[in-house]
């Protein structure tokens, strides 16, 4: 059984792996990265370099969601830190600018935008 809870840029799992923190760490204006440490030990179980600067992250079913200020959406494994999927996030124009993520019941990833829209994307393809 999988079970996340949401803080800011923060994501307490428990899955087979046991209980766990996965958060935002912004080492530099440039290195910002994502770490799933074991709770309560603080022990680094993986490292993923975003790149870009989070807007916000959630947790559900096993998958890390993490958006990003340059539009993107990324997808990992919240076991082992791999990417399932790194996508554009594009509807329209004017592209919109992503605050937060969180993830809907029936699995569908809502993006909260700085223009007042929720953009709802499938699961993981």
């Amino acid at each position: 059984m999988s079970v996340a809870r949401t803080g800011w840029h923060a994501v307490f799992v428990d899955d087979d792996l046991g209980p766990g923190l996965i958060s935002l760490h912004e080492i530099s204006r440039r290195e910002r990265r994502v770490q799933r440490r074991a709770f309560p030990t603080g022990r680094v179980v993986w490292d993923f370099d975003v790149g870009s600067e989070v807007t916000g992250l959630d947790a559900d079913s096993g998958f890390l969601h993490v958006v990003t200020a340059r539009r993107e959406l990324i997808t990992l494994n919240a076991q082992d830190g791999t990417v399932i999927q790194r996508k554009h996030i594009v509807f329209g124009h004017p592209p919109y600018t992503p605050l937060c993520v969180t993830v809907a019941p029936n699995g569908d990833v809502l993006v909260g935008t700085a223009e007042g829209r929720i953009l709802v994307l499938p699961p993981q393809e």
